[in-house]
């Protein structure tokens, strides 16, 4: 494992790593939409793959909110929800889509089209950084030298920033048991 960043925090070590075998992909979680696509041969994108036809009428529904998934297919893979403005690598292969009914019932509340499409968005902008490798850790590492703490599944440059936060809080709870175990030594053993 290589660090791609080290931190030195209140005398402790963290490393950031890149998480080279993420244990599952966020399309597994509970997501808001579902990624239609026909069925592709090179690349299983899709939470559900569908004709043509039955995606194009679906996403035409009233009461569905739907947006384009765009993907660029060169020397790595990149989604979106917008045009990558490449005729040659990229192309729409898809769509990213969620009944309001679903939406309403997720967020416990009527919700607009502007709230839902910013987080099917986010659902893609997650999925494109997870299919790119950009899935990180962090290690932290004791003034000894001693690995006292890990954890895997930070993903995109947002999840790197929240794994170095994740990783100084447990520092700081280190230290802190540290500094009371050292109040009780003082107050039990005082002479």
């Amino acid at each position: 494992m290589n660090s791609i960043e080290t931190i030195e925090y209140e005398g402790f070590k963290i490393e950031i790593v890149l998480d080279e075998h993420p244990s599952e992909s966020p399309r597994e979680y509970d997501n808001l939409g579902t990624i239609y696509t026909p069925p592709m041969r090179r690349h299983k994108i899709a939470d559900k793959e569908e004709s043509g036809e039955w995606i194009s009428a679906y996403i035409q529904r009233g009461d569905v909110v739907a947006l384009p998934v765009y993907m660029i297919d060169h020397s790595g893979i990149a989604l979106s929800t917008s045009s990558f403005g490449d005729p040659w690598d990229s192309g729409q292969i898809g769509y990213i889509a969620v009944t309001r009914e679903k939406a309403n019932r997720d967020y416990g509340r009527r919700v607009n089209r502007r709230t839902i499409e910013k987080h099917l968005r986010s659902e893609i902008e997650v999925y494109s950084a997870y299919v790119q490798g950009e899935v990180y850790g962090y290690r932290v590492f004791s003034p000894e030298g001693e690995e006292t703490d890990s954890c895997w599944g930070y993903i995109g440059t947002g999840g790197m920033k929240c794994a170095i936060e994740d990783a100084k809080s447990i520092i700081r709870h280190y230290n802190k048991e540290d500094r009371e175990v050292a109040r009780m030594e003082r107050e039990c053993f005082a002479l």
